[in-house]
């Protein structure tokens, strides 16, 4: 993403403001120029977004903002819509609620795992020493880290075909994806057989996602011998969080010392959010293109901050719209019936 900085005026001496680093989002909620908070947002910018550290000293939390929302809200709200997000994310985690910050994540409709509906297939890895004996595949196969630009292609092609969450997939939305996890890859000579993804802090937390092989290639140990590869990467030997959400595949996962939170002893103080839509925007290009091309930070007034953070929700169009406006972005190519069209999508 083009832009770096974000600074949110709230009215009273408060703002928030934001950085893009390379692996993560940083967050300073500051009083007086003094800070009072702060959070770690983790996040592919499509699919997941994990807020892996927060806080906020007690006495802010519920100042009054505009007779409406509390200072505790605006903060939450900023991460859950941090505006470089091009769509609303679909697996939301935040990995350590305190308690003073509990009833707000309730009131957006945050849940603990052990009462979630999902408490079954969201798994976290608890025992770290646990690791398969080492599958022999065919001579042919092998696996790596990375995925060439040349293969994004055939990986666009075999997610669509072999994994029912991505059948529209796009290549926009691919290329954000590859961009912002660790990638690993399964091949037979160039052609791409396998692939996985881990979203990571490159610190305390990680997530895995889309681990998918070729249907014609199943039941020969390479999705084993895929996470084999995953665990015994260097870049996740100090992560002591590492969770994944599947329907379909606990057995391969339960390998390598991964439970469910029903399963486990220790129960974590993890909140989560899904949305699991069915279909995928197929315009992501065009709000992709008007969110990351303008160079220069984002500062917005109280008035024009909390209008973003609480105006009316679900109207992706009106978010659109906002941010043409306030990036003075007239993108050439988008035209009235586009407009209208996202619209219609978004709205």
């Amino acid at each position: 993403m083009s832009v770096r900085n974000i600074v949110f005026h709230l009215g009273k001496e408060y703002k928030i403001k934001a950085k893009h680093t390379d692996k993560q989002v940083e967050v300073m909620l500051i009083y007086n120029e003094e800070s009072i908070g702060n959070a770690l947002l983790t996040t592919d910018f499509i699919d997941v977004g994990c807020i892996t550290q927060i806080n906020l000293a007690d006495e802010h939390v519920d100042v009054c903002l505009d007779g409406q929302h509390t200072l505790g809200e605006a903060f939450l709200k900023f991460l859950f819509k941090f505006p470089l997000m091009p769509r609303k994310i679909e697996f939301r985690f935040i990995t350590c609620v305190p308690k003073n910050l509990e009833s707000v994540t309730a009131k957006y409709h945050y849940a603990h795992i052990i009462d979630s509906e999902f408490k079954n297939d969201i798994l976290l890895r608890r025992d770290f020493s646990q690791m398969p004996t080492k599958i022999i595949l065919p001579e042919n196969i092998v696996t790596r880290q990375n995925v060439l630009p040349k293969e994004l292609p055939a990986l666009l092609n075999l997610l669509r075909n072999n994994a029912y969450w991505q059948e529209h997939l796009i290549e926009e939305r691919l290329n954000i994806l590859v961009t912002n996890s660790c990638c690993f890859v399964a091949l037979e000579g160039e052609k791409l057989v396998g692939f996985a993804r881990v979203l990571t802090d490159g610190n305390a937390f990680a997530s895995l996602w889309d681990v998918v092989v070729d249907e014609n290639y199943r039941s020969r140990g390479i999705g084993t011998s895929l996470m084999q590869t995953v665990f015994s990467c260097e870049n996740f030997k100090n992560i002591n969080t590492f969770i994944l959400f599947t329907d379909t595949a606990k057995p391969l996962y339960q390998k390598f010392g991964f439970v469910s939170e029903v399963e486990s002893e220790e129960k974590s103080n993890m909140m989560h959010k899904f949305r699991l839509q069915d279909k995928h925007p197929r315009d992501m290009a065009e709000l992709i293109h008007i969110m990351t091309q303008n160079a220069d930070d984002i500062c917005l007034s109280a008035p024009k901050s909390l209008a973003f953070l609480f105006g009316e929700p679900g109207k992706r169009a009106q978010h659109i719209q906002f941010w043409q406006k306030e990036l003075a972005i007239i993108p050439e190519k988008i035209s009235d019936d586009k407009h209208q069209q996202l619209s219609q999508n978004f709205g």
